[in-house]
């Protein structure tokens, strides 16, 4: 059965003045490919206590899994109400959606605003009488929560992070890395962030962008910083998501 998310994200081409100025006011190739992976891929983010997505601009991966949780969770059928039921019993799902840039906060909370307003639409949107009564019993309760934090990569302002919204079991970036030093941090942050066995860190990453870093670069330095990683999927177009994760079995 086809799915479909509708959401609406707003911000500027990718040749225009404000994205030279900064690049988190687009979208780029890359997040539309980690959406399209995790709509095909919904288990990645199912029972999962907290979503966050790091370098995350117009907010466009962090906004689609909030939606793809919520739609998981008001489908009818019979597999998707013993999937509501359960979710009924554990906490929600919060996904926290991060950026370092003041001007792409700006703009990354006033998407959030514009797909919250737009899920309340859908959600008194008339529907048929025979699952009006099903809808009617989870109505009121929403499976996952979105907010948007400003975040600066390292160890200690992901630290400092951790205190105040507590650990991530699903970390996601994509097109975040433009130059190699911010290659460290990055990891720095996401081994910060990540909690237990099962934490996963997705980055969707395009080898075609005209920047001075390869993918091998990033997969190297990861591996330093105790990750093992997994290529998910990979385009013949330089388009390609990999799978991070920590090897706790690994002595520090």
């Amino acid at each position: 059965q086809s799915k479909s998310i509708h959401i609406e994200i707003r911000g500027c081409k990718t040749d225009s003045e404000q994205v030279w100025k900064s690049t988190g006011l687009t979208i780029w190739p890359a997040a539309q490919f980690l959406c399209e992976y995790l709509m095909n891929h919904e288990y990645l983010l199912q029972n999962r206590k907290q979503i966050i997505e790091l370098g995350a601009g117009l907010g466009l991966c962090g906004i689609f899994s909030h939606c793809l949780i919520a739609s998981l969770f008001s489908s009818c059928g019979e597999s998707t109400e013993e999937y509501n039921n359960e979710r009924t019993k554990n906490s929600k799902t919060r996904v926290l959606v991060t950026d370092g840039d003041t001007d792409a906060l700006v703009q990354l909370r006033e998407n959030i605003r514009r797909n919250q307003t737009i899920q309340q639409q859908q959600r008194v949107t008339p529907v048929d009488h025979e699952h009006a009564e099903a809808l009617s019993k989870i109505a009121d309760v929403q499976p996952t929560t979105i907010s948007c934090r400003q975040l600066l990569w390292g160890h200690k302002t992901a630290a400092d992070f951790v205190k105040r919204h507590g650990m991530c079991d699903v970390v996601l970036a994509s097109d975040v890395i433009y130059v190699p030093d911010v290659i460290p941090p990055l990891f720095d942050t996401v081994q910060t962030l990540l909690c237990g066995k099962d934490g996963i860190f997705l980055m969707a990453y395009y080898s075609r962008r005209k920047v001075p870093v390869s993918i091998d670069l990033v997969l190297e330095k990861a591996q330093e910083k105790g990750f093992s990683h997994e290529c998910l999927e990979e385009t013949p177009d330089g388009l390609c998501l990999y799978k991070f994760e920590l090897n706790h079995h690994e002595s520090t």
